[in-house]
């Protein structure tokens, strides 16, 4: 049988990892630019590539 330090290292270990993954997804999935903000395409090259204002 282990000895209790080394199970709390590896649950503080575990709970640490599923912290950072969830941090980490929240910052991704946030929106990289404002709901409201509204663009006009000025000018559109071919379609990948466009000109905004």
């Amino acid at each position: 049988m282990k000895p209790s330090w080394i199970t709390g290292i590896i649950l503080t270990a575990i709970a640490g990892a599923i912290i950072t993954a969830i941090l980490i997804f929240h910052r991704t999935n946030q929106p990289s630019i404002a709901l409201t903000e509204e663009w006009i395409a000025t000018q559109v090259a071919d379609g990948d590539s466009m000109t905004v204002r």
